[in-house]
């Protein structure tokens, strides 16, 4: 798991995962009971861990101290993280026009920098950075089979494996 630019306020708990392998990379934290709770840090990696107005801000819970402090901070750019998780996408909007033509919307999350998201084979427009939200104009799919396939490549070469799919009805 890994968890970037991430702000928490007025929270119980900030941060709890059970995940064996985490990168926490700038986590602020604002008025909570516990900041990390219960986490497992053995393979955990912290970078710029800011609290504040937080109780406790390592609570490891069991045998452990009350209180932890901090988790020792480790850049994550010294690690070498392998990118093996392919994007994932979303259509969000088909909106015929008067044209023949369709306006597709759609958006991308990946753990890495996208590459291209794709729409029935045609490449799609960034509206905002990483594909966060794209769309494509292109020749209304209702004349063909009426299938909407939307997918995309990071920039590690991971190709989603199950497309976005939606059937539009026939004209």
């Amino acid at each position: 798991m890994i968890l970037k630019n991430c702000r928490v306020w007025d929270a119980h708990w900030a941060l709890h995962t059970l995940s064996p392998y985490v990168v926490v990379d700038n986590l602020s934290v604002s008025n909570a009971e516990y900041g990390i709770w219960r986490s497992p840090t053995e393979h955990h990696v912290y970078n710029k861990i800011n609290m504040v107005d937080v109780k406790e801000t390592n609570f490891t819970g069991g045998n452990g101290p009350r209180d932890a402090g901090l988790p020792k901070e480790i850049d994550p750019a010294t690690l070498s993280l392998a990118d093996d998780m392919p994007p994932q996408t979303v259509i969000t909007s088909v909106q015929p026009d008067a044209k023949g033509k369709v306006k597709i919307h759609g958006t991308t999350a990946d753990n890495g920098d996208v590459k291209r998201v794709t729409v029935n084979g045609q490449e799609a427009k960034a509206l905002r950075p990483n594909f966060a939200e794209w769309e494509i104009v292109c020749d209304d799919p209702r004349a063909g089979d009426g299938k909407v396939t939307a997918l995309a490549e990071d920039a590690a070469g991971n190709v989603e494996k199950l497309a976005h799919v939606i059937a539009l009805p026939k004209k």
